[in-house]
C-alpha cells in the first residue's frame, strides 16, 4: 500500500448540489495514474459540508470507478466514539479498504493521551476495516501525543497515522521507534520530500488533485534512492502546494484542476470561490511549475 494517495476534493456544482458524475470523471483520469489510490471525505474534500447521504453517495461513487488497484481511504471519524464506529462500520459495508479516523476535537482541553487512547482503542476493536489514525491539529487544535503511539501500533487493526501536522520532528520521531506493521503517511506536502528518505509509506494529499503522477514520481523517486529527482520535482511543486493548499484551501485546489482539465468546480459555503487576483496567482503558479502553459 505504499506509496501517493490523492485526498480529493469534493466538486459541486454551483448552485451548491453534489456534482457526482465530476467526480467519477476525476477519478477516471487518476486511474490512470501511478497514485496508488484516493482519501474520500477528508479535509480537502470539504467532508464537515456534505450531509450523511452525501457522503454515502460520494463513496459509492469512489467505489464505482476506481481502478481495481486503487486503494481507497475514507474519514469516518465523527464528534463521538459510538458514532464513529456506526459510522467506520457503515463504509466498511460498502467496501472500503481503510477507515481515516481523525483526533476527536469538541472538547479539546479534555483530549488528553488517555481520552485518545481509549477512543482510538475502542474503534479498533470494533472496526470491520483497518483503522488510520489522523493528526490534523492545524484544523482540530488536537496534536496526537507522539508517547502513545507505540500503545496504538500495538493493536492489531490499526494500520498507521496520517500526520498532517508538516512537523518534521514529530515524524521522524514516530519513524525512529521502528515500529513493525505500523504506516506513517505524511498529509503535508513541505514534509514529503523529508519523510520519504527517511523511511515514510507515502502521503495522502490535496496537491496530488493537480500533479498526481509527479507526486507519485517523487515517492518512487526518494525510495529508489534517486534523491536529485526527488529534490527537483519537490522544488517545482513546493510553490504550488504552498498556495492552493496552503493559502487558498480547497477552493484553490478546485480552481487549479479546472484550469489543468480537471473538474474541481465550486467550493460549498461558507468557503468562496477565488477572485480574479487569486484566480491570476494559480495561474502563474501553475506555469511556472510547468504544470500548465
Amino acid at each position: 500500500m505504499k506509496g501517493i494517495y490523492i485526498a480529493m476534493v469534493t466538486p459541486f456544482n454551483s448552485d451548491g448540489s453534489l456534482a457526482l458524475e465530476a467526480h467519477k470523471r476525476n477519478i477516471e483520469r487518476w486511474n490512470r495514474t501511478n497514485v496508488k489510490g484516493y482519501l474520500v471525505l477528508g479535509s480537502t474534500g470539504e467532508a464537515v459540508h456534505l450531509s450523511y447521504e452525501e457522503k454515502v453517495k460520494l463513496v459509492e461513487a469512489t467505489l464505482e470507478v476506481r481502478s481495481p488497484d486503487k486503494k481507497v481511504f475514507v474519514g469516518t471519524g465523527q464528534f463521538s466514539t459510538e458514532e464513529t464506529i456506526k459510522f467506520t462500520n457503515e463504509m466498511a459495508s460498502l467496501g472500503v479498504d481503510y477507515a481515516l479516523v481523525v483526533t476527536p476535537f469538541f472538547y479539546k482541553s479534555l483530549m488528553s493521551s488517555d481520552a485518545l487512547l481509549r477512543h482510538f482503542i475502542k474503534v479498533a476493536d470494533r472496526s470491520r476495516i483497518p483503522v488510520f489514525v489522523y493528526n490534523v491539529p492545524q484544523y482540530t487544535g488536537v496534536n496526537l501525543p507522539v508517547d502513545i503511539i507505540p500503545r496504538l501500533a500495538e493493536h492489531e487493526n490499526i494500520r498507521g497515522l496520517k500526520d498532517s501536522s508538516g512537523n518534521i520532528y514529530y515524524d521522524s520521531a514516530i519513524l525512529r521507534m521502528g515500529l513493525e506493521s505500523f504506516e506513517l503517511f505524511v498529509g503535508n506536502f513541505t514534509a514529503l520530500f523529508q519523510s520519504t528518505l527517511l523511511g515514510a509509506s507515502g502521503a495522502l494529499l490535496g496537491v496530488a488533485n493537480v500533479a498526481p503522477q509527479e507526486t507519485a514520481d517523487l515517492y518512487e523517486k526518494g525510495r529508489s534512492g534517486d534523491v536529485e529527482t526527488a529534490k527537483r520535482i519537490y522544488m517545482k511543486l513546493l510553490k504550488v502546494n504552498g498556495l492552493l493548499v496552503g493559502r487558498l484551501g480547497p477552493a484553490g485546489v478546485k480552481y487549479g484542476m479546472d484550469l489543468l482539465g480537471y473538474e474541481g468546480l465550486y467550493p460549498r459555503p461558507p468557503l468562496l470561490p477565488l477572485n480574479d487576483d487569486q484566480k491570476m496567482q494559480v495561474k502563474e503558479v501553475l506555469k511556472e511549475a510547468g504544470l500548465m502553459e
